[in-house]
């Protein structure tokens, strides 16, 4: 039994790592998944640029292969070149959030199921049906189940697609017994309340859905929202127009030009410019720090640096959505920012160090691994000198156009081999790198001003992985501490 994987939120995402546990045991195991979040893809396949692949490195995406295309990208090439044999079964998801009704038209992880299904390949898609992975272990349990279940039916070579919605409860993998919605057993449900039967045809009508019929009305739920909008709000209708009037709501525009009239031509937004998601609004950012705060992750110097500092600019805009969730993002060329609680935490590392406590400043910051630029608009809110080295042209080209707002003349970026650090600039106050090598280098601890700290990952001496590692010079020389274990892309050597 093969069985290939893929999903629309990404490689990193939480689900698709529990759809591979899921599969763990049930046969051989390929996972091609996009490389950024592509929900609301539908079945689109990438005709106007080429398509590239690659492996994924992080532990627990290790032998993933991404796609920087859409869901239906990721079956296609896999069944049409990349996997050396067919698989029998394609699995997709799960999804952070459910695909129901007109999802199904829209939604990347279904129609990945179905791009294997359209190449005559059984298939299911997975969806947990709120938001934020919550159960997710239990939602792994259950996508087994299913999966068990279904095996027979691929052995007896039915083709057939398969659309499971699954709910963030802890109990979801025990079969729930059939009830009926309201009303006392010994009462027949009430027509206005009955959800499992389908509604009455009239003529010339189609059918209805039984879903229940009054409460509040539908809202939205968005991550940087916090939480869930309020209902829709009741409209009446107009006698003098016949049309219905909305009642006006905050964030909406007060006049939309109608048919006949010109519309006020208004200024070109900034391509790189995010809007429309309420992610300018400093309570997003504050909200995410909020969330670091009461996890004991950071300082209070490190939590005012990012209530400043607009993380959704140093994202891809198709990722906006999620810059304040406490997750890594893929910025290409198979590298990521750091989620949020890692950001904090190492900087909250640093200002621990003799030099930045008796300051309270970082002083001057040697950072390896530009990434986005996020970061380093992070340090230059708290330090007078920033060198930040990224062995990547593409990304230090691109951290460069990025921190243009944050730079000023405290940041200073250098295209060249982080694992050499930057002599002309030391010795520096702090360290800190977003990559881990076997252990680390030799220049970095020479460029280690005394009073000085270094934080990076490093590989773990016993056990594998990695593990967050804390070097102090003092007068006695250099000190040496390991916390707990990380997870970094690797340190590579040479600029390219």
């Amino acid at each position: 039994m093969r069985i290939l994987i893929a999903n629309d939120d990404g490689y990193l995402a939480p689900g698709i790592r529990a759809l591979v546990q899921a599969c763990q045991g049930l046969g051989h195991i390929d996972v091609v998944a996009p490389e950024q979040n592509c929900s609301g893809t539908s079945n689109a396949l990438t005709l106007s640029r080429p398509l590239s692949v690659f492996r994924a490195q992080g532990e627990s995406q290790k032998g993933f292969h991404v796609i920087n295309g859409t869901p239906s990208d990721c079956v296609h090439v896999a069944l049409t070149g990349l996997l050396e044999q067919r698989p029998d079964l394609v699995v997709t998801g799960i999804n952070n959030g459910a695909n129901m009704g007109d999802d199904t038209l829209y939604s990347g992880t279904v129609a990945a199921a179905m791009e294997g299904f359209l190449f005559g390949i059984p298939a299911i898609a997975f969806s947990q049906v709120e938001k934020g992975w919550a159960e997710l272990e239990a939602a792994t349990q259950t996508a087994r189940s299913v999966i068990e279940r279904a095996l027979p039916l691929v052995r007896a070579g039915q083709v057939w697609l398969l659309n499971v919605n699954m709910p963030n409860r802890a109990d979801a993998a025990e079969p729930a017994p059939c009830q009926r919605a309201r009303g006392p057993p010994d009462q027949p449900a009430r027509r206005h309340h009955l959800l499992d039967r389908p509604g009455r045809r009239g003529p010339r009508r189609r059918g209805r859905h039984r879903l229940p019929c009054h409460g509040a009305g539908a809202g939205l739920h968005h991550a940087v929202a916090g939480g869930p909008d309020g209902p829709c709000r009741a409209g009446r209708l107009d006698p003098g127009t016949g049309r219905m009037k909305q009642a006006p709501r905050a964030g909406f525009p007060a006049r939309v030009a109608g048919l006949g009239e010109r519309a006020q031509p208004r200024a070109a937004a900034s391509p790189s410019t995010v809007s429309g998601l309420g992610l300018d609004s400093a309570a997003v950012r504050l909200r995410m720090v909020q969330r670091l705060r009461d996890a004991g992750l950071g300082c209070e110097p490190v939590w005012q640096a990012m209530a400043l500092v607009e993380r959704h600019r140093f994202v891809d805009s198709a990722l906006a959505a999620q810059a304040y969730e406490d997750t890594s993002l893929p910025i290409g060329n198979g590298q990521t920012i750091s989620k949020p609680s890692v950001v904090a935490r190492m900087l909250a590392l640093l200002f621990d160090g003799p030099a930045a406590r008796l300051s309270g400043r970082l002083g001057r910051v040697l950072e390896i691994g530009t990434g986005c630029g996020y970061q380093a608009a992070v340090l230059a809110q708290l330090s007078h000198d920033v060198v930040s080295i990224e062995r990547l042209r593409p990304l230090h080209e691109r951290a460069a156009e990025q921190l243009s707002p944050w730079r000023g003349d405290r940041v200073r970026l250098v295209h060249g081999d982080g694992r050499l650090g930057h002599g002309p600039r030391a010795p520096y106050d702090a360290i800190i790198a977003a990559a881990g090598g076997e252990d680390l280098p030799p220049a970095w601890l020479a460029q280690l001003a005394p009073g000085g700290r270094l934080v990076a990952p490093s590989a773990a001496r016993a056990g594998g992985g990695q593990c967050l590692v804390v070097v102090d010079h003092d007068a006695s020389g250099l000190h040496r501490h390991t916390l707990e274990a990380v997870q970094f892309v690797p340190l590579e050597s040479g600029a390219l």
